[in-house]
């Protein structure tokens, strides 16, 4: 017998399985129907759905067999989950792993086994949905198909049993904090009863002597005397106010908040980040009146928690502002980046481990990375990212700006203004940039890159030119969830940093296949604009020449003038310095002239269509601007002459521009671009 070694990633995996929280749960009958049928499709006595951890294999439903579990050493399953598709044994007994199994040669004596891997979202296996027989025999392509489907099916409502859970957790918080309000309001009626009647009297009288006074009703010795008989009253008013003061400070406490920012400066490496934390939590046990003697950071905070939890009898509530800040801050550097995300991992473990005396977590930040890479099995977190429930509290809403901002905004145009600022959407309505705004009150209703000029996005650009991205797909983007939650620092997808730092957000949500998908688009015009005017900076090197070109481009394209736009993409591309091409083949990449054409054209404000599709194919790039619509195909050559345009042709002969022909007072151009790799340049373009 040869029993299945553990996955390399065995821990991460045990941590995945535990926090579907499924182990020594009863019987479920979505669970026992799934195998009931699996028996029935594969003809087989025994079917099972197998969940296996770091001892034994667990089965979460069965039917033939009555054992709840075996030893992991003995399971088929284990072997399973090492692949990640159907491992299919015809005869146990002839198979040098199973055939001394006392699986095999006592009860149940399996002779048989087929077992199709169950996988989490995340791509870790958990168990297997199994059938089994006591003779030898092998399924039928059918009987594969059928397995294969359940599984998935299994997967499915795991994932959605999953997603109840945390939903329930989610409730059971929302009714812990609106009785904590309830509280907190049952106290301030108490101390406004307090307040009103023990300190309203002393007030009443120092007003009743100082109005006697004043109508002369005695003389300024009395009225003496009459005062210092109350100073008495207000010494003892005035501890009063103070107790009640402390009283309604330590109701009001329910939970220890402990907090920590990392929003302040830039931290360089390891050390500097070690220094911070060690900083943020000495000033929290200040904060809260507790000490500890631990020396590394896991154990300070560690006993600072249970230390402030023991000081106040509550648990503690955990506010992380900007968690991702300092591997953000390194990220073209992936050496000190991966160093700050494993300093800030032994820093966000400890809150698994403290999980029974935390009642709250909070975390903000940019980017979302895996709890595997990051928070190290802190299952207990829930991205809100794109939650419909919070798909607002981001940003300001129609109604917001309508009631609580009508002062400030009176006169603008609403057009206008959800132009340049609305257009973010996390599923629910669409919002406008909370920071453009601000500045767009604060600066007379007046335009501008607002929000963009607050955050240089270089690397992120410079990212999409190592990748060779394709600029023309980000105007119909279609990707799955994985795509926008996943970030790792030695993966770097730039479409999930894009989404992820506000340049793309969500246009609708849609399945297909059974999977979720998100079409992303550019929010705005004020993202559009000066997202592709730093496209042209690093894709083309040019930043001072870039705004004459594109007025010329503008004012040539709005009147139709071809000739003059031919000039000005020849100019266009005459003025990218040498340097660009230098250890690189970008000039070999057709994808790399339609990218420049694209972000300069995008950043006109023109509609562009990307890999424009009709009935016969598709036009590389059509362009919108007023009254004229281009139709554009691109082609690169080796050669520095060509004798036909074959690009021009190309649109002939597939009618690329035909579907736009007959739009009132739409005057159709047909554009063909041929390119040279060693000009690095426009050599032939030609039009109708």
């Amino acid at each position: 017998m040869i029993p299945a070694a553990p996955l390399p990633n065995e821990f991460e995996r045990i941590a995945e399985l535990l926090r579907y929280n499924l182990l020594d749960t009863p019987n479920e009958p979505e669970f026992d129907e799934i195998v009931q049928l699996a028996a029935l499709l594969c003809d087989s006595e025994i079917a099972l759905i197998s969940l296996v951890d770091d001892r034994r294999q667990w089965f979460k439903a069965r039917v033939g067999l009555e054992a709840e579990e075996t030893p992991r050493d003995l399971a088929f399953c284990a072997h399973a989950i090492q692949g990640t598709d159907l491992l299919e044994v015809p005869d146990a007994s002839t198979d040098i792993r199973f055939h001394d199994n006392p699986l095999v040669t006592d009860e149940p004596n399996i002779r048989f086994y087929a077992g199709q891997p169950l996988q989490s979202v995340d791509g870790h296996p958990l168990g297997t949905l199994c059938v089994i027989d006591r003779y030898p025999r092998q399924l039928s392509p059918s009987q594969r198909f059928y397995l294969r489907v359940l599984a998935k099916q299994v997967e499915r409502l795991l994932e959605l049993r999953l997603r109840v859970e945390d939903l329930d957790q989610s409730l059971q918080l929302i009714n812990e904090q609106k009785q904590a309000l309830e509280r907190i309001n049952g106290i301030k009626d108490k101390a406004i009863s307090v307040l009103s009647h023990d300190i309203r009297s002393p007030l009443a009288s120092l007003q009743g002597v100082l109005d006697l006074f004043d109508q002369d009703v005695f003389d300024a010795e009395t009225a003496c005397t009459l005062i210092q008989n109350l100073r008495p009253q207000f010494q003892n008013t005035q501890k009063l106010l103070g107790s009640v003061l402390e009283w309604v400070k330590a109701q009001n406490r329910g939970e220890v908040v402990q907090w920590s920012t990392f929003a302040g400066g830039v931290l360089k490496n390891r050390q500097e980040l070690d220094v911070r934390i060690l900083d943020i939590l000495q000033e929290n046990a200040e904060h809260l009146g507790v000490s500890y003697e631990s020396t590394d950071i896991p154990g300070k905070l560690g006993t600072l928690i249970r230390k402030a939890m023991a000081k106040y009898g509550e648990r503690a509530v955990v506010l992380v502002d900007e968690y991702d800040k300092p591997i953000l801050d390194n990220i073209e550097n992936p050496s000190i980046a991966a160093e700050m995300r494993e300093g800030l991992k032994n820093l966000y473990s400890v809150l698994k481990e403290q999980d029974a005396n935390i009642q709250f977590i909070f975390m903000t930040g940019v980017t979302k990375f895996s709890k595997v890479s990051l928070f190290s099995g802190l299952n207990q977190l829930t991205d809100i990212t794109i939650s419909r429930d919070f798909s607002t509290i981001c940003g300001y809403t129609q109604e917001d700006l309508e009631q609580t901002f009508a002062q400030h905004l009176q006169g603008v145009d609403w057009d206008e203004l959800r132009l340049w600022y609305n257009g973010y959407s996390w599923r629910g309505d669409s919002v406008y940039n909370p920071y453009d705004i601000l500045l767009f009150i604060r600066e007379g209703m007046e335009y501008g890159n607002y929000w963009f000029e607050t955050g240089n996005p270089t690397f992120l650009i410079k990212l999409f030119q190592t990748n060779r991205y394709f600029l023309p797909n980000l105007e119909h983007l279609e990707v799955t969830e994985e795509i926008l939650n996943s970030f790792e620092i030695e993966q770097i997808n730039p479409v999930t940093l894009l989404f992820q730092s506000g340049y793309l957000t969500i246009e609708r949500n849609f399945t297909r296949h059974r999977r979720s998908m998100f079409a992303l688009k550019i929010p705005n015009m004020e993202v559009r604009l000066t997202l592709n005017d730093q496209f042209i900076n690093v894709y083309t090197g040019m930043v001072n020449e870039k705004s004459a070109i594109q007025d010329i481009l503008y004012e040539c394209m709005w009147n139709g003038d071809l000739e003059s736009i031919v000039k000005a993409v020849k100019r266009l591309f005459a003025g990218i310095p040498w340097r660009n091409f230098t250890n690189n083949h970008l000039a070999d990449f057709e994808g790399y002239y339609a990218s420049v054409l694209y972000a300069f054209l995008s950043s006109l404000n023109a509609r562009i269509i990307p890999e424009d599709i009709t009935n016969y194919g598709q036009a590389d790039i059509t362009a919108i601007l007023g009254d004229h619509i281009y139709v554009m195909e691109i082609k690169v050559v080796d050669g520095e002459n060509v004798k036909e345009n074959q690009a021009l042709k190309q649109i002939r002969e597939c009618n690329y521009a035909q579907k736009y022909r007959g739009e009132p007072g739409k005057t159709v151009h047909e554009v063909g671009l041929i390119f040279s790799r060693s000009k690095r340049n426009l050599i032939q373009a030609d039009w109708e």
